[in-house]
């Protein structure tokens, strides 16, 4: 096939010592050469059937027979070559066949579709339009059932279905929680550490995140006006005498002396202030109404005897 070369270097020289390289080609023949003409000086430079220019060839080298010594390396030649090796699969075989590309427009000139001979053409998938339809080999949703007998390699792993020993089930689980796990069928021993963390902890009552200092009063308190938890707490106290700490399952605050408290808490007297009692609850004790507390001074669920001014200092945990 006639071709016209592109890329090759022009080295203009004496008779017999000018060359032409073919950019292109490992090794080029001498016979295949049809002719080349110098569209700069509007000269025939190599013509095969004209003994007076013609030329001798190593690997992929012209040496010409005319002279071109008052020519310059940047003149533009026309090559006109008989071309029939061209190489359309990997490029072995014929030695001096080279590779032959797809060439699309491009913003400074003609552009080389790039890839190679294991994937094939280069494709960017990012400027692809329209739809593309893609065969997953997967069963319709609607045909996923568990005790499946023998399902397809893809729907075993896509659809990730567990062997019970006899069939395949669908594992269980949701895109908040993701896989449901059964943990009473963990054997062996489970190790666990807990990330410390700048959020989620426990709220510090009965305060709006803060403690409580008795007033003289009973100090009726709502800490919490919905369900919840309490983990524990730290509760001092400065009287002589004890104290007592009263928690209600109530969404308000208590009517002290009417109300009956789900837990009453005794607080050691000590007047150099080392009464105090702490506690912590891993799992939290219900609270399903919500959380309320008072101070009495007598321990009787009527008793609504009042504590002295900052003589109680009540550090509630809870959520």
């Amino acid at each position: 096939m006639k071709r016209a070369i592109q890329t090759y270097t022009f080295a203009p020289g004496g008779a017999g010592v000018g060359t032409i390289t073919f950019s292109d080609f490992t090794t080029i023949a001498l016979d295949k050469i049809l002719v080349i003409f110098n569209t700069t000086r509007g000269v025939i430079v190599f013509n095969l059937a004209d003994p007076t220019k013609g030329g001798t060839v190593a690997t992929n080298v012209l040496t010409l027979a005319f002279d071109t010594s008052t020519y310059s390396s940047g003149d533009k030649l026309y090559i006109t070559y008989d071309d029939d090796d061209l190489d359309y699969d990997s490029g072995g075989g014929v030695a001096r066949r080279h590779a032959e590309g797809i060439i699309v427009p491009g913003a400074g000139g003609p552009v080389a579709i790039t890839g190679d001979a294991a994937n094939g053409l280069d494709v960017d998938v990012t400027r692809v339009t329209g739809t593309v339809t893609v065969d997953t080999e997967l069963p319709a949703a609607a045909a996923l059932a568990d005790a499946t007998a023998n399902p397809t390699t893809p729907l075993a792993g896509a659809a990730l279905e567990l062997y019970n020993g006899t069939t395949w089930d669908r594992v269980r689980g949701d895109t908040t929680n993701g896989i449901d796990v059964d943990v009473t069928r963990v054997t062996g021993t489970v190790t666990t550490s807990q990330t410390p963390a700048t959020s989620g902890g426990l709220t510090i009552g009965p305060g709006s995140g803060a403690k409580l200092i008795s007033a003289a009063s009973p100090n009726a308190t709502s800490v919490k006006g919905s369900a919840g938890q309490v983990y524990g707490w730290y509760i001092t106290n400065t009287n002589a005498s004890a104290r007592f700490v009263k928690l209600y399952n109530k969404a308000s605050s208590p009517t002290v002396g009417t109300d009956v408290p789900v837990m009453t808490l005794l607080i050691p007297g000590n007047t150099s202030g080392s009464g105090a009692v702490a506690a912590e609850f891993v799992s939290g004790i219900a609270f399903g109404a919500g959380i309320a507390l008072a101070l009495t001074t007598g321990s009787a669920d009527a008793d609504t005897g009042a504590v002295a001014a900052s003589e109680i200092i009540v550090n509630l945990f809870f959520k």
